[in-house]
């Protein structure tokens, strides 16, 4: 017979496991999240400044 003990061990351990990888994962995920953002961020300021120097560059044609 099993001692409740070690069940009550096992049980935490694994509940120790899980809680460590669910919260890696979702530390991952708003990290992902975030970076995703930055990056779209990012691509659409530099594009924007691209844009931005077409028109300055471009000769006007009045």
């Amino acid at each position: 017979m099993v001692s409740v003990d070690a069940v009550i061990d096992r049980y935490h351990e694994s509940a120790k496991a899980f809680l460590v990888e669910s919260y890696t994962m979702l530390s991952n995920v708003f990290c992902f999240i975030y970076m995703g953002r930055c990056g779209i961020w990012l691509v659409f300021s530099e594009t924007k400044d691209k844009r931005n120097e077409q028109l300055s560059t471009k000769p006007h044609n009045f």
